[in-house]
């Protein structure tokens, strides 16, 4: 394994990236790949999503959703039970620290529950396409 430090701006976290490289020229072929092309990343290095949200407020996870794009991986921002309107803020401050690409991970349940909302989760598609 090789530990790699990307980047550090004032603001950002610090991420640090652990890479076991099984093949060397994994990572030469990798900008060539149609998954690479496809999400428009430079890295193999998708974030899991991730959440941490107090009511309406989301801390933190916009900014490191960031900067993993911004370091040529996939930022992935996990929504989870966030209400539409956090989704929303959510979105427009990751679109505010950077102009790569990102993902957003909806949490649709497998069956319908008493909380499911269908409406609602139509509702968060709709944002996470429109943001």
């Amino acid at each position: 394994s090789t530990g790699v430090e990307l980047g550090n701006k004032e603001g950002f976290p610090k991420v640090i990236i652990l890479l076991k490289i099984s093949h060397n020229n994994m990572l030469k072929e990798w900008p060539n790949t149609s998954v690479a092309k496809l999400l428009g990343i430079k890295y193999p290095i998708i974030l899991a999503p991730m959440t941490i949200a107090v009511t309406d407020e989301v801390i933190g996870t916009p900014e490191l959703v960031a900067t993993i794009s911004n370091l040529g991986g996939l930022g992935t921002f996990g929504a989870g039970m966030l209400t539409a309107e956090a989704l929303r803020k959510s979105i427009q401050k990751i679109k505010s620290l950077t102009t790569q690409s990102f993902a957003v991970n909806l949490l649709v349940p497998r069956e319908k529950t008493d909380s499911f909302n269908q409406s609602e989760v139509e509702n968060k598609v709709k944002i996470s396409l429109e943001q």
